[in-house]
């Protein structure tokens, strides 16, 4: 039961993992105390599993019962170290670094008190590095990456851990992008995203390989479409997030990577908005008919993109995902959400996604702005009448 939960695990196939997990579970609970080992080995698959589902609560209870267990049967083992990096990996996922940072501190401890250079302490690195990341640690990030690609190019070339970590370098690049565009020029800006590119691109190829129509695939298709956004080649970024968006809800409905490619898939529809209103403004006086056509169009990609940032917000919001609010992606969904209703004139939703900005940060620009921009607008209105 166990080795068919894990094929299936790696194909995808979630619910029929999840099934197959479960049954060896209640098996080797039968044997009572000569199976313990077994019964955390059970544990920690189906919190796997429920994990990729976006069940984080629930994988969060499977995780530590593993982890009581291997506790008490060796709290030096390699076993006990996967199983602080299962944790700690949920944890990151809601948004609590600083309780993942610590447990993924004590794998590490674990893992180079038996092997520095292995596989298992190369992941924990990477994951270290997430967890920087998301804390805008960007060098000290870039430093863990590095160590865990050095360990996982010389022992596993074509692993999907590698993958992870190549996936990893490329989002830290375009963070560093995001966050110095201002300040860059144009051909270094390129120089970035296709750098960024060449990661996505042999993470890619390692997953199509060994892990085609999954779930890390569908996120590597997200990281280029959203190197394409800012590029902007915005129809094949769009099409490239329908497919991520495809694979993730078969495998993982309702679950935080659906979220965030919704997210993205809205600011893709924005820009693409944001163009179609460009145009118009340059045929406005050229030809009536054919403006009034076009916005039209430029209204429902503006519909679409509301649509698709409230039900990601809608996502983040349910109980089995468990983010805190803080939560950057929370966040960014919600300023999506605000930007695209009042670009279609929907004042009520566009106040009440920046006042629920406000309410976490305060001091957010990007939120007061907007409903400055709204009370701006609700009082012409009044006035008009």
């Amino acid at each position: 039961y166990f080795d068919e939960g894990w094929d299936h695990f790696r194909r995808g196939q979630l619910k029929a993992a999840k099934a197959r997990m479960e049954a060896a579970l209640d098996f080797y609970q039968q044997l009572e105390e000569s199976a313990r080992i077994n019964v955390a080995n059970c544990l920690t698959s189906i919190g796997c599993v429920l994990e990729q589902q976006g069940r984080l609560q629930e994988a969060l209870e499977y995780h530590d019962r593993a982890r009581e267990t291997y506790q008490l049967l060796d709290p030096t083992s390699q076993n006990l170290a996967a199983s602080y990096n299962n944790i700690a990996i949920v944890l990151q996922i809601q948004g609590k670094c600083n309780e993942a940072l610590e447990l993924f501190g004590r794998a590490r401890i674990i893992q180079e008190s038996l092997d520095p250079d292995s596989l298992d302490a190369a992941a924990t690195y990477s994951n270290i590095g997430m967890v920087l990341m998301e804390q805008s640690k960007h060098v000290d990030a870039h430093v863990m990456f590095c160590k865990a690609r050095r360990i996982q190019e010389r022992l596993a070339p074509n692993g999907l851990d590698l993958a992870v970590t190549l996936t990893n370098m490329g989002e830290l690049l375009h963070h560093q992008h995001q966050q110095q565009h201002q300040q860059s020029s144009s051909s270094s800006s390129s120089s970035v995203l296709d750098r960024c590119l060449k990661l996505y691109k042999r993470a890619q190829e390692i997953r199509e390989q060994l892990a085609p129509d999954s779930l890390p695939l569908a996120i590597v298709f997200r990281d280029v479409a959203n190197i394409w956004r800012d590029q902007d080649k915005l129809l094949q970024a769009r099409e490239l997030l329908y497919k991520a968006l495809a694979i993730q809800q078969r495998i993982a409905p309702d679950s935080l990577d659906v979220a965030k490619t919704l997210k993205d898939l809205a600011k893709a529809q924005r820009r693409i908005q944001q163009n179609n209103n460009n145009n118009n403004n340059h045929q406005r006086t050229k030809n009536t008919t054919t403006t009034s056509t076009t916005s039209t169009c430029t209204t429902i990609v503006g519909n679409d993109a509301l649509a698709s940032a409230k039900r990601a917000c809608s996502i983040l919001l349910q109980p089995h995902i468990g983010i805190v609010l803080s939560h950057p992606v929370y966040i960014q969904t919600r300023l999506v959400e605000a930007q695209a209703a009042l670009e279609v004139g929907d004042y009520q939703t566009a106040t009440e996604a920046a006042n629920a900005v406000l309410q976490i940060l305060p001091h957010n620009e990007d939120a007061s702005r907007i409903l400055t921009t709204c009370v701006n607008n609700n009082n012409n209105y009044y006035n008009c009448d």
